[in-house]
């Protein structure tokens, strides 16, 4: 297989409208989200620093927000580090 190697020469703004462009032709299935972390109820309450049962307080308080369904819950690292910023 024959490779074809071209050097371009641009400014970061034209790259830019051409990266913009090229994505919004894209089909949306096509672009994918960043995948966030989830974590247990034990995981996040050591990822917070506290007990499982004070963890569980908190968010029966509703400090944090569990998300799933049935015994499938699970909470995301970017929630839980949002909360504890407002916490302080």
């Amino acid at each position: 297989m024959k490779e074809n190697n071209v050097v371009l020469i641009t400014t970061i703004e034209d790259l830019s409208l051409v990266i913009s462009k090229a994505m919004s032709l894209m089909p949306k299935a096509l672009i994918k989200e960043p995948e966030r972390k989830k974590m247990t109820r034990s995981q996040a309450a050591k990822f917070c620093g506290v007990s499982y049962h004070t963890f569980g307080k908190w968010t029966r308080e509703g400090f944090f927000t569990e998300k799933g369904i049935g015994r499938k819950k699970f909470f995301y690292e970017d929630e839980l580090i949002k909360a504890l910023n407002e916490r302080r």
